[in-house]
């Protein structure tokens, strides 16, 4: 059954942010109608009548402040459509949202790990350990990928570690339902500075492609920025490139003090370092997955 209001006990703050606040709340296994409320959730004892509750987040949203930045509704309005119909435990769970006057309030599952951009040491972490972070998120985008979703927004800040130590991806707010026939053949015209020029005269519509410029600029792949379309290749590249960050600690292409404009001519020439201290199936993998063209590149390639 879906978790209601009635059902919710606020606790601690956990965040604040320009449009709202996080929210630690419980609600005890029995709704108050007493049907049992969604499962997946942390378990935790009321010391004071030994009820079992379960530990949420509860997002609340200002809709004054959501709709004087349309980009940043759409944003929510997207991510409340994506979670909904995902249910995966390597994806942050949307268990239910409600609204009052003035504000919208999303329960998701509660990840108290932190970020995994804060568990990355200065020269990365080992191999193995690599492998295990990104295997999960990995797991993650494959489950999206089937369902037609893609995230477009994969970085260490965008995953959290949960209570088991497993990776948990986060902010939906990019992501794109994308199937065949979806995307209408609309004229294009790009008004991105950057895009117009580094590579003008190039905007045009593929089909079965998106469009929107989107993403974190060190994670951004080369078909974003050139403003080809993309699809789920988009996902393979940022999750390479996060990949890479876990190993060595940093970004592939980017330098210290570079501006945007020579960091995106870097992505799409695909011009990055691999040493000798890097076993040779990840070399591999990374040559594979940080291809520039999608259509060439591991584990996008058409069927």
């Amino acid at each position: 059954q879906s978790i209601r209001w009635t059902d919710l006990q606020l606790h601690t703050l956990l965040g604040a942010g320009s449009f709202g606040q996080v929210w630690l709340a419980t609600t005890s296994s029995t709704g108050s109608d007493g049907t049992t409320c969604s499962e997946g959730m942390d378990d935790i004892t009321d010391s004071h009548n030994d009820n079992k509750q379960r530990m949420l987040a509860l997002k609340v949203l200002s809709k004054h402040k959501l709709v004087q930045s349309m980009e940043q509704a759409q944003r929510v309005v997207a991510e409340r459509n994506i979670m909904s119909s995902l249910s995966s435990p390597f994806i942050i769970r949307l268990y239910n949202t409600f609204q009052d006057e003035s504000r919208l309030y999303m329960v998701t599952s509660l990840v108290e790990g932190g970020e995994l951009e804060s568990i990355i040491p200065e020269n990365g972490l080992s191999e193995h350990a690599a492998k295990f972070y990104a295997a999960g998120i990995l797991e993650a985008l494959t489950y999206m990928h089937k369902r037609h979703i893609i995230h477009r927004d994969v970085k260490s800040q965008n995953v959290l570690i949960d209570n088991k130590g497993y990776p948990v991806l986060i902010d939906m707010g990019f992501g794109k339902t994308h199937r065949k026939c979806l995307f209408y053949a609309l004229p294009f015209v790009s008004d991105h500075v950057l895009f117009d020029t580094l590579f003008p005269d190039q905007a045009k519509y593929v089909p079965d492609k998106t469009f929107t410029f989107c993403g974190s600029p060190m994670l951004t792949a080369p078909e974003i920025i050139r403003y080809k379309g993309h699809d789920k290749g988009c996902d393979h590249w940022s999750w390479a490139v996060l990949t890479y960050q876990l190993v060595t600690g940093h970004y592939p292409f980017y330098e210290k003090g570079m501006d945007e404009v020579a960091l995106y001519k870097r992505i799409c020439k695909g011009s990055f370092e691999l040493d000798g201290t890097m076993s040779v199936h990840f070399r591999q993998l990374m040559v594979g997955m940080l291809y520039p063209d999608a259509r060439l590149r591991l584990g996008s390639r058409p069927s």
